[in-house]
């Protein structure tokens, strides 16, 4: 499963609505595909390239990275995306580390269940295709058949004619 842009956007936005954090979200080539600062979409972060290629479980940049970084990189916590124990990309949210990382697990949390979500509706809509197209062959048969038919539910009730 892939992380998209649009997938990620309601919870940075939730994010920044609820908290005034500005978050970010990775692909797993490390590049920034979603941002409270629009800016930074299209820069590869160094944090999540440290979760995505060295195997960090979290990155915390600090000031001196920040600033090492011009401004790049923000002070905070970067976490893995985990979904079906695979790392899909990462979370990163700005500001103190010890105060952001709690919102960081919620955030990555939220992106996990919505990628879920995003899955299991792609897998009815997948399934509602397979139904209607049964239920035209099914119909092509009876309208086929010369004479007349009628189709009683269990009940006694008239189902087609």
């Amino acid at each position: 499963m892939k992380v998209s842009a649009g997938l990620v956007d309601k919870v940075i936005d939730f994010v920044l609505a609820e908290t005034g954090l500005k978050a970010i979200v990775c692909d797993t080539t490390g590049t920034v595909i979603a941002a409270a600062e629009k800016e930074r979409i299209g820069s590869v972060h160094s944090g999540a390239c440290r979760i995505l290629f060295d195997g960090s479980s979290e990155v915390v940049i600090t000031p001196e990275e920040e600033i090492a970084s011009g401004g790049v990189v923000r002070v905070g916590v970067n976490l893995p995306i985990v979904y079906e124990e695979k790392i899909v990309g990462t979370f990163g949210i700005a500001g103190e580390p010890d105060l952001v990382r709690s919102v960081a697990r919620i955030s990555s949390g939220l992106i996990r269940d919505a990628l879920d979500a995003e899955k299991k509706n792609r897998h009815i809509a997948e399934q509602a295709a397979i139904l209607q197209k049964e239920k035209a062959c099914a119909d092509a048969v009876i309208d086929s058949i010369p004479g007349m038919l009628y189709l009683y539910d269990a009940q006694g009730r008239l189902v087609r004619w």
